[in-house]
């Protein structure tokens, strides 16, 4: 992957998950009780030209799922097959700068040594979102190559171990972590972890506007932006 989000054009993005997945009926049978990796991969140009792209992540082992095929942008909620109803989640998230052997390897040996953590995923980012906006934004850090999420079910008893291995993991990776998060990604339980996904410049313009359409911090965003 760390090849393809270098060598990629901007119309195509991927990213790959590190699943526990439990044995519950919503989870396909194939999956469930067991660690398994997924790929996602989307491309809106030429279907040749996409399949030509798709064809090392293919070639790296047998699919014991492949859903890879031509959508319409509609069914694009679908391509990384969340659930759709809410589920407790304790989750991290972090930018990295970039994604080396060493990173893929210290990543391995934090997924074998997490078995609390319901996935891991490492998503390519850049493309648009990389692009310098006409008009200002409050989307900071658009310029990072790849972000890391990581989640674990709020349920006991893995509740009680899920925060320590997410810990474990972002610790692991802060030689090649910006340090930052994105705010789409960002984990409301940590104010702390939400301002991050801010630059400074942001931050100031946002508790302006805060302050002056706010000032009583009736709105629940306010209350990251005084973290």
């Amino acid at each position: 992957m760390a090849h393809l989000g270098r060598a990629a054009p901007d119309g195509a993005t991927t990213s790959i998950v590190f699943m526990r997945l439990p044995e519950a009926p919503f989870v396909p049978p194939p999956l469930a009780g067991k660690l398994t990796v997924s790929v996602r991969f989307t491309w809106h140009g030429d279907a040749q030209r996409g399949a030509q792209l798709l064809a090392p992540l293919r070639a790296c082992a047998p699919a014991i799922i492949d859903t890879v095929d031509l959508i319409p942008s509609t069914a694009l909620g679908q391509v990384h097959s969340d659930p759709t109803d809410p589920m407790p989640l304790l989750e991290d998230h972090v930018l990295l700068e970039e994604l080396t052997h060493d990173t893929v390897e210290t990543l391995l040996g934090q997924v074998a040594a997490s078995p609390a953590l319901a996935m891991v995923e490492v998503r390519r980012l850049g493309g648009a979102l990389a692009w310098h906006p006409r008009h200002a934004s409050a989307i900071s850090h658009r310029d990072a190559p790849f972000s890391l999420f990581a989640a674990g079910l709020a349920i006991p008893p893995l509740a009680e171990l899920v925060p320590a291995q997410l810990a474990a993991v972002m610790t692991a990776v802060q030689p090649w972590s910006r340090g930052r998060t994105l705010v789409n990604f960002a984990p409301l339980t940590r104010p702390e972890r939400v301002t991050s996904a801010y630059d400074p410049a942001t931050m100031a313009r946002l508790r302006r506007v805060a302050a002056h359409h706010d000032p009583h911090g009736i709105l629940r965003a306010r209350r990251f932006l005084d973290a």
